[in-house]
Order: structure tokens, then sequence, then C-alpha cells
């Protein structure tokens, strides 16, 4: 059985709101936000395997089911939160000031794709590893968050960027500095698209690794499926709120992803007037 670490000291069992790490701190905390999957943990039990420290299951129900299948092997904070939304802001208020790798409770492996062969990376630095580094670059860069080419398939990984600046990330994997941004709880699902969507029109960074994927079992037995079943809901109040940039499909299983990121990016960073000679520009 594991030892259970905790962060800053903060005891297990605990509500969301009642403290918050204040100390700076150079690991990265990997939250697991969980919603009525007391039976299998499958992000826990990756990273357990793989001996990850600084781990905290974020719960909104069924805490003492919780309690008594992992309490022993890592920390367990019960939220008052009512939607992923919430729980994922839950996550950001005990955890401010961190940097945090926020993951859905449904994964079972983060591969790196070889790009030379197309098949995934058998050896190398492990996603922790790669974790610590992508903080470091995204910090660099003024990004504000960061996550992973959004599905499990190599073929459809192979040739892309190595990274793209500008886009949408999906909350299966977010690695994000604490901060005081949070989560829209009008979104019971999509928020991950609104959170980045408005980062971006901040004039902010996300930063996207696409060598880099999670294989999540979505939308499975648990979880929020009957927030699922109102997807178009909140896929026309994406393109309400952001009509230049999406539009509600719902031919798509998502009923949305039409985003104009070049248009986004000209927005944010308009190309500089050409200035003829002996024009003076006020």
């Amino acid at each position: 059985m594991a030892n259970k670490v905790l962060v800053n000291n903060i005891p297990s069992g605990r509500y969301c709101g009642d403290c918050s790490g204040k100390e700076s701190m150079s690991n990265v905390v990997y939250a697991i936000p969980t919603y009525n999957r007391p039976h299998r943990q499958k992000t826990l039990e990756y990273l357990l395997a793989n001996h990850v420290e600084h781990v905290i299951l974020f719960v909104q129900n069924r805490y003492e089911e919780y309690e008594e299948r992992y309490g022993n092997n890592v920390q367990i904070v019960r939220t008052k939160a009512d939607s992923v939304a919430s729980n994922r802001n839950c996550v950001l208020n005990y955890l401010q000031g961190h940097k945090v790798v926020m993951l859905d409770d449904d994964i079972s492996i983060i591969h790196e794709l070889d790009e030379a062969t197309g098949t995934w990376r058998t050896q190398g630095p492990s996603f922790f590893e790669f974790a610590e580094k992508a903080f470091d670059s995204a910090e660099k860069e003024g990004a504000e968050a960061w996550g992973l080419y959004p599905t499990h398939q190599p073929f459809y990984m192979r040739g892309a960027r190595e990274k793209f600046d500008y886009a949408i990330l999906i909350g299966t994997v977010l690695g994000l500095f604490a901060g005081e941004r949070r989560f829209d709880e009008q979104f019971r699902v999509d928020e991950d698209f609104d959170f980045c969507m408005r980062i971006l029109l901040d004039g902010k960074k996300v930063v996207r690794y696409n060598r880099w994927a999670a294989d999540a079992a979505h939308r499975t037995r648990g979880g929020c499926q009957d927030d699922w079943a109102q997807e178009e809901q909140y896929a026309k109040m994406l393109e309400a709120k952001y009509p230049l940039f999406v539009k509600y499909a719902p031919e798509k299983k998502s009923k949305i992803r039409v985003v104009r990121f070049q248009l986004l990016e000209e927005l944010l960073h308009p190309s500089p007037v050409p200035q003829e000679v002996g024009d003076t520009l006020f």
C-alpha cells in the first residue's frame, strides 16, 4: 500500500473551502476531480503505479466510500460541488498558487508519440517528467494553461505540429497555474472550451503539446453522463457567447468545434499597417 503524501500538510477529509495552499512549491500537484465513481479510479491507479506523489482526489459525493477504498493511499478532499466546473473550481481554490495537473478520473495511460514510427514511444521520459518541463516551457512563453492532443490516436497525431499556441484544450488533462481565473459554472459541460476561449480573448496563451495524448474512457458509467445528455444546450450557449468563433453543429458528436483561430489571432495580434515613405500614422 502506498504512503499518502499530503500537500502542504493539508489534512484529508476537509471541505475545499476550509483552506488553500499558501506556500509556493516546485512540485507539481496532481488533482483528480471525481463524481460517483468510488468503485474504480483508473487515473488514481495509474498515478500510484508510477509512484507519483502529491496526488489529491476531489470528490463530490459518496465521500465515505472513497475514503474507505482509497483513504490509506491518497489525500481526499470532499467538495460541495454540483458539476464538473464547480469541482474544478474547488481544485483551484484549494491549490491556489500551485502548479496543478488536473486529470479526469478515467485515464488508463498517457502516451508520447514516436514521430519517426507513428507508434507510442516505449522508452524515454515519462509523462510525469514531461509535465514538469511543460510547466517551465509554458511559463517562459507566458501561457496560462497547457494540455495534450485531444484524441488518443497516433494516426491523426503523426505530422501535427509539435505544439500549438492557440488551441482549445480538452479537460482530460490540463496543466494550470492556479491563479485567479475560474471555470464558468454556467457550463455543466464544455467548461474547458469556455475556459480556454476566455484566456485567448484576454490576449493570453494556452499551449497544446501534440506529441502526448491520454487514453481515457469518456462518458462511461458513473461520472456526469446526465449532464452530457444536455450537450446541445451548452453548445448553443457557447455559440451565443462567442458568435465569431463557435458554431453550433448538431451533426457533430461534440455539437460544436468550429473555431476560427486565424481570425482570433488576427484580432489579438493584428499585423502592422504598412507605412509608405513620407506618411505619418496617428
